[in-house]
């Protein structure tokens, strides 16, 4: 495998940011390394033998890239913390009245411990990670090294989802509700309370500390429902930022702009001629456009 740095972008799938599951720190630091790997050597997944894939994760690399003095103990406690342990994607336009419907799928098959070359396998369900992986225009693009820093699986989860519309916006709102099923939080949380001092506070401290996103909130009741109203200022631009602009390529950025476009978001002048400049290859990789790209394409000429 090789050599993950903190500077390392992962291109997340907005079905994983979105998708039902509790992982801790070590087994979300574990989750990035993985997808990391799988996305840089893609397979057919189809033709997997046992129908895993599996991915090394070396003691001393993951002490390496996450500072850390108890690696062996933290990557054996995530592979045994992992272990029968689901993640759901729900399926809205299936719904019925009473009932949601979805699919769950297992993260692990097996596990495998060399403890004298220092070395833990993690044989991970290949149709899950076939859905995880498939990557177009439609991901969460951070850097492994910020959201490896930060202290809970609680706090990291939080992360995705506000990165997964920081380059487009300076806020968006989600409900109490969404949260706790969406990161699988415990029951107690449904006492505002609870919610408050357990997990918004802390991993909202924790965020602001730790990463690009000097995040703050505020809580409103709208129809019945509390909403929590995340807001931040401009994305630091930092080196990290950089390193996240620069990794796209001109298909993805293409991509990217073409889904902003999809969602009725604001698209600038420079945004238009990189999408006009890229329109053949976007083409040729399946992309249809739409009737407002279209319009603002004609509008450009």
């Amino acid at each position: 495998m090789s050599q993950i740095t903190k500077q390392d972008v992962l291109r997340q799938s907005n079905a994983l940011t979105t998708a039902a599951y509790s992982l801790g720190r070590n087994e979300k630091r574990i989750l990035y390394i993985a997808l990391k790997h799988f996305l840089d050597n893609p397979v057919d997944y189809k033709k997997t033998e046992f129908g895993h894939v599996s991915v090394d994760i070396e003691t001393n690399r993951y002490a390496s890239l996450f500072n850390s003095e108890n690696a062996s103990k933290e990557i054996a406690a995530a592979a045994n913390a992992m272990k029968g342990k689901e993640v759901v994607f729900y399926l809205p336009d299936e719904d019925t009245d009473e009932d949601k419907a979805y699919d769950s799928f297992t993260w692990m098959v097996k596990r495998s411990h060399r403890p004298k070359r220092g070395v833990t396998t993690f044989y991970f369900n290949a149709e899950l990670i076939s859905i995880i992986t498939e990557v177009k225009s439609d991901f969460t693009k951070f850097l492994i090294g910020d959201a490896g820093e930060l202290g809970s699986g609680h706090s990291m989860r939080l992360y995705e989802s506000i990165k997964q519309w920081a380059n487009r916006r300076n806020n968006v709102s989600f409900t109490v509700q969404w949260m706790i099923d969406r990161y699988c939080l415990p029951k107690s949380y449904e006492r505002m309370s609870d919610f408050r001092r357990r997990f918004l506070k802390p991993s909202v401290e924790d965020i602001a500390k730790k990463t690009d996103i000097k995040l703050r909130y505020t809580e409103e009741k709208r129809n019945g429902e509390i909403y929590i109203n995340f807001e931040w200022d401009s994305i630091i631009r930092d080196k990290s930022t950089k390193v996240i602009e620069e990794e796209l390529t001109p298909l993805e950025q293409a991509q990217v702009i073409h889904s902003k476009l999809v969602a009725k978001e604001n698209v600038t002048k420079k945004e238009l001629q990189v999408l006009k400049k890229n329109l053949t290859e976007f083409s040729l990789s399946g992309g249809q456009l739409c009737e407002d790209a279209i319009e603002a394409l004609r509008a450009l000429s």
